[in-house]
């Protein structure tokens, strides 16, 4: 066996045997959670840090979370006071403007709960996402969706007039209910724009539909309400400045009256923790600190 160890290739042997370096200075040995000392949430969660894979990457968000908190709660300087004057918005500008960015699915399923709680609270600033997280949200007012299976074959249920989000099933009759809901809406609105010039900005437009939707379980009804009414008057309403693409006006192409104004994205920056299609722009100048939290994957 030595023999063969000689014969071996020297890369290989350097490979093998060579001595460890220094690991990075943020390294911590691995280590969950035991379990024999009886439950405790807390710990467990904590322990996350140290556990590996997912779970590493689930306590490190939470971390970056933390820091996002802290900012907020930092006092403004003087200059950044001054600029606070600016803001056209009704909230009042922190040391930190934190975006939530979530794919319409996350809407579909029920972290919508989570995400209205978040908005309810008033612990976000700004939501960000397409479409379909804001027609999922109203439309789950109207009619509920339900849990089937992944293996459900979509062809199959297309037939049945059921439709399927991942693991989700939305009957045809929502949309149908959906656009029965909408359409008297954004004839009313565009009825204003004609009569009494409004401009329909898309988060003027959401906090409108937040507003109709009138229901309590709809994250555009807290949006809309916590941000006093979000009637364009009062500025825009918070954790409802979406920044939404080309997709946004996909609830109008039957729409019998295609006068209504195109909407107006605000510029707006952020860093983006994650990956996907909900993804904001250049910040107004006065807020002094932006940060956002991406959740889910787009395309």
């Amino acid at each position: 066996r030595f023999g063969a160890l000689q014969r071996a290739p020297a890369a290989a042997l350097q490979a093998v045997l060579k001595r460890s370096g220094r690991l990075p200075t943020e390294s911590l040995p691995v280590r969950g959670y035991d379990f024999a000392g009886g439950p405790d949430h807390g710990a467990l969660l904590r322990s996350f840090r140290t556990t590996g894979f997912q779970a590493t990457s689930f306590a490190q968000a939470v971390a970056e979370i933390h820091r996002m908190i802290a900012a907020k709660l930092e006092p403004l300087s003087e200059e950044e006071r001054d600029r606070a004057g600016l803001n056209p918005w009704p909230r009042a500008t922190s040391g930190c403007t934190i975006f939530l960015g979530f794919t319409s699915n996350l809407i579909s399923s029920g972290v919508r709960e989570t995400i209205r709680y978040l908005v309810q609270h008033n612990m976000v600033d700004v939501l960000v996402t397409t479409a379909g997280g804001v027609e999922e949200d109203l439309i789950k007012c109207l009619a509920p969706t339900y849990v089937g299976d992944f293996n459900l074959r979509g062809q199959d249920l297309r037939q049945r007039g059921i439709n399927r989000i991942g693991n989700l099933l939305v009957p045809n009759d929502n949309y149908c209910k959906f656009e029965d809901w909408l359409t008297p809406i954004l004839e009313k609105m565009v009825d204003e724009q004609d009569t009494q010039g409004v401009k329909w900005t898309p988060s003027k437009m959401i906090a409108r539909l937040g507003k109709e939707i009138n229901n309590p379980e709809s994250v555009y009804y807290w949006a809309q309400k916590v941000g006093g009414g979000g009637d364009g008057r009062s500025g825009r309403p918070p954790g409802m400045n979406l920044g939404i693409d080309g997709k946004s006006i996909t609830v109008l192409p039957s729409f019998p009256k295609p006068r209504l104004i195109s909407p107006l994205l605000f510029p707006r920056q952020a860093v983006h923790l994650g990956r996907g299609d909900v993804l904001p722009a250049e910040p107004p100048a006065h807020v002094p600190s932006v940060v956002t939290l991406c959740i889910g994957v787009g395309s």
